[in-house]
């Protein structure tokens, strides 16, 4: 597996969550009235270094959109219901899930056969700001300033939005570092996992979402080494002897920085001048030390053996490591998301 694959999994998260948010809309004019986004109370200034600023600070989007819904409820009390209800239907349901930041801009409809200028477009709660003072919508105070407040709050949202996201995005890619990290150093720093043991940990030991990282214990599973063994004592067969081991089962568990690691597995040995031997085996990063009994036959001998064992996996290098179980963990997620 391309070790690569953490940072393109939050890389496709942190695009799926800023890629609708809408760019901010250029210069708005309602009702003749230049719409002024730096000053007054519904003005990003006004709002981002008040009431929304401590959701901004931590990243809160769904504070940050309520703090907005009651500032509309402060402001609105005297709109007119046709301006009021269509923009506080549209808040309430951007809190509520129903509706989507995207609807939270200044549009062009241009679908009819007059030019429209548009809040909310393509939902129900579409409403129409005219730009010329002449319009009738614009020639009762009331409305006209309804209509004036109406815009500024939706570019205040949009605005709000696009700021928060934008942290969000800043944050999940600074994350995704982060963790592209640790599962480096699991992966092809830790105790090597040969194909098999890699599928059997993704499917019972690694959590459902790789953005929580790896897990701290690992499974051990028919894995292959190699290593010496010795005879304690003396007597017949007390000579060192090169042996192939095989552990059938055993469980490893990490430090909380993944540097370390250590853990106890079942263990068979395959010498070439004696018979196979079967013992316990203790790990210790890429090191191992175990206890094995061997079947000398009619021999007088009866004493264990000592093992020393090493990784045969480590010496592989790391871009033919084959970990396709998280691979295919990881595009199970991104299919999902899509």
């Amino acid at each position: 597996m391309k070790h690569r694959f953490v940072i393109t999994f939050f890389g496709v998260i942190a695009f799926w969550v800023v890629g609708f948010s809408p760019a901010l809309a250029n210069t708005v004019i309602v009702c003749g009235t230049d719409i002024d986004d730096s000053s007054g109370t519904m003005s990003w200034s006004a709002f981002s270094q008040g009431p929304g600023k401590p959701y901004i600070e931590r990243g809160d989007a769904k504070g940050l959109f309520h703090e907005l819904q009651q500032l509309l409820t402060e402001q609105a009390i005297a709109w007119p219901k046709e301006v009021k209800s269509p923009v506080m239907n549209s808040i309430t349901g951007l809190n509520s899930g129903e509706a989507s930041l995207s609807d939270f801009k200044v549009t062009k409809d241009v679908s009819g056969l007059r030019a429209k200028q548009v809040i909310f477009q393509n939902t129900p709660n579409a409403l129409e700001i005219p730009p010329n003072s002449d319009n009738e919508s614009c020639q009762m105070a009331p409305q006209k300033e309804a209509l004036i407040a109406a815009t500024q709050f939706t570019i205040l949202v949009e605005r709000s939005g696009a700021e928060i996201l934008s942290d969000a995005f800043k944050r999940t890619a600074e994350v995704a570092q982060m963790l592209e990290g640790i599962y480096d150093k699991y992966l092809y720093e830790g105790f090597p996992m040969y194909p098999w043991e890699a599928l059997a940990n993704s499917w019972f030991l690694t959590d459902e979402s790789i953005a929580n990282g790896p897990p701290r214990d690992q499974m051990v599973f028919l894995h292959l080494g190699a290593g010496v063994v010795g005879a304690f004592g003396s007597g017949s067969n007390t000579d060192i002897a090169a042996v192939l081991s095989l552990e059938p089962i055993g469980w490893v568990h990490y430090t909380r920085d993944y540097d370390t690691w250590y853990g106890v597995s079942l263990l068979t040995v395959f010498p070439f001048d004696r018979n196979l031997g079967v013992g316990v085996g203790f790990i210790i990063n890429n090191f191992k030390l175990g206890i094995t009994w061997h079947d000398y036959g009619n021999s007088n001998y009866k004493d264990p053996t000592y093992f020393i064992g090493f990784e045969l996996y480590q010496f592989v290098d790391k871009s033919h490591r084959n970990y396709n179980a998280y691979q295919n963990k990881a595009e199970g997620i991104l299919t999902e998301l899509n």
